[in-house]
């Protein structure tokens, strides 16, 4: 048998889903590596970018779940996500989400907007 490899996890397993989008913010979800690391997951870390940009910037590098809501966004600006899983040996590859627009949504006939 070979020896247990500690080491970072592998990354989130994708795709990265929009469970919800909205002009000034999105809910974004995933699932768990399929490899730990051999250490359990301690965080994932969450970075946007514009994608008229090249710079990512953290969002937010301890959420605890696999959804997150990236608030503040510029509402009609295009944006790029990407997720990393952090066990106690480091961090993963990053799993990089679809890029979407930061607008309202059409809502299903019968829902009362919330404008």
């Amino acid at each position: 048998d070979a020896l247990p490899i500690f080491g970072p996890p592998s990354k989130p397993k994708g795709p990265v889903r929009f469970d919800e989008i909205k002009a000034d913010s999105v809910i974004i979800s995933w699932d768990a590596p399929e490899d730990d690391g051999g250490g359990e997951i301690t965080c994932y870390s969450i970075e946007k970018r514009e994608t008229s940009q090249t710079a990512w910037k953290m969002v937010c590098s301890s959420v605890a779940r696999t959804t997150f809501k990236i608030p503040n966004l510029v509402k009609g600006t295009e944006y790029q996500f990407r997720v990393r899983a952090e066990n106690r040996f480091g961090v993963s590859q990053p799993l990089n989400s679809p890029d979407v627009i930061a607008k309202h949504q059409f809502r299903p006939p019968g829902h009362r907007s919330e404008e």
